[in-house]
């Protein structure tokens, strides 16, 4: 296979990885179960499809003693963002936190000089203050429920703290090692505070035909394989491509919310222009830096 045919596939699959990464909210919401049973179901879910997968390709998964303690500390943020994410689509709405969660790649420029003893970044500085405004914008009028809100900024400040963990875990092991440890260290935390553990909630959630076959869906297709399928194409992709395609996560959820539930997801014309303006600096971000290697070069 030539290499500009290998790009144009990674090209469609880096696609459609995000289309099911758009469609986890309506499952999340769809899913008849505790925010926290939605986790627990997922990551084991993950966990075990993902231990299959090293198997099938004789990947090692043996982790040293010292090397525990990050991939735990990586577990628990993810097990936050995700209980977070959840809890705040059930508590108010999907388009609400979605909006919200376009600001993670901010928090990451304000906690990486901290976190890296790295030289602040203005023009990043910059695109954060233009966010947070397309954000007052978006949430000024059409937000009933501020406790779905604080929900999905807790999810967001926690994915923000996920990613500068794995861009220096990333260069120590393997992606597949480190994808499975944090989500097998994330289901354990999970289970401690899991209905499963203490009155068979989910054992109940589970037992209705609709909800584990969409918890399945959520944890083989949308976490496992979309996690790893998301590495591998990163080998012919260019890292500007790939943060471009992914930051249209929240487009595509948004637009099947709103083909799904109609009118329950409709907003005013402000909270969709603010999110624009979310998107907006964003990509702003993106072409920058990606103007910044190609003068480099």
């Amino acid at each position: 296979m030539g290499t500009s045919v290998l790009k144009r596939n990674n090209f469609l699959l880096l696609h459609l990885i995000v289309l099911l990464w758009g469609a986890t909210g309506i499952m999340g919401r769809e899913i008849t179960m505790t925010p926290t049973d939605i986790v627990w179901g997922r990551l084991v879910i993950a966990v075990i499809t993902l231990w299959g997968f090293a198997i099938y390709t004789r990947q090692p998964l043996t982790l040293r003693h010292h090397e525990r303690f990050p991939l735990v500390i990586g577990g628990m943020f993810i097990a936050g963002h995700w209980w977070t994410f959840f809890a705040a689509i059930k508590a108010s709405n999907i388009t609400v936190p979605l909006t919200i969660l376009g600001s993670t790649s901010f928090f990451v420029s304000w906690f990486r000089p901290v976190v890296r003893d790295s030289r602040f970044n203005y023009h990043e500085f910059y695109l954060s203050i233009l966010a947070l405004s397309g954000l007052a914008l978006a949430l000024s009028l059409d937000v009933m429920n501020w406790h779905g809100v604080w929900l999905a900024i807790a999810s967001s400040l926690l994915l923000a703290s996920f990613s500068l963990l794995n861009e220096q875990l990333v260069t120590q092991h393997q992606p597949l090692k480190v994808m499975f440890w944090e989500l097998f260290f994330a289901a354990l935390v999970t289970s401690f505070t899991s209905s499963f553990t203490s009155n068979g909630h989910f054992l109940k959630g589970i037992s209705e035909p609709r909800n584990l076959i969409l918890l399945v869906i959520l944890g083989v297709v949308c976490t496992a394989f979309a996690g790893v399928i998301s590495i591998k194409v990163m080998q012919t992709i260019s890292a500007f491509t790939y943060c471009l395609t992914i930051n249209l996560e929240p487009v595509y959820t948004i637009t099947f919310a709103y083909f799904w539930y109609g009118e329950s997801e409709r907003m005013s014309s402000l909270f969709y222009l603010g999110g624009m303006v979310v998107l907006l600096s964003l990509g702003l971000d993106i072409l920058w830096k990606h103007y910044l290697g190609t003068s480099a070069r």
